[in-house]
């Protein structure tokens, strides 16, 4: 969960005519990776795929890792 915050978070305004649309990968964390539109919809999650910063690929193929290192090599 996030702290609480006094500014607001998400998609306050989205205005389609003076924005570039597209889309936002990022990991989320415990889940994998996801992949979300303009509104802030879920668009694709990767589950079990971890890494930063996760890559979209040409041909819609996502780069991360499915394992994690020893923390003791931190």
């Amino acid at each position: 969960m996030a702290y609480p915050s006094v500014y607001p978070t998400g998609t306050t305004i989205y205005n389609p005519e003076k924005c570039f649309n597209g889309y936002t990968v990022f990991p989320a964390r415990d889940l994998g990776v996801a992949l979300i539109d303009m509104n802030g919809n879920v668009v694709n999650l990767w589950k079990g795929l971890l890494g930063f910063p996760p890559k979209i690929l040409p041909g819609g193929f996502v780069m991360g890792n499915t394992g994690q290192r020893n923390s003791k090599y931190d």
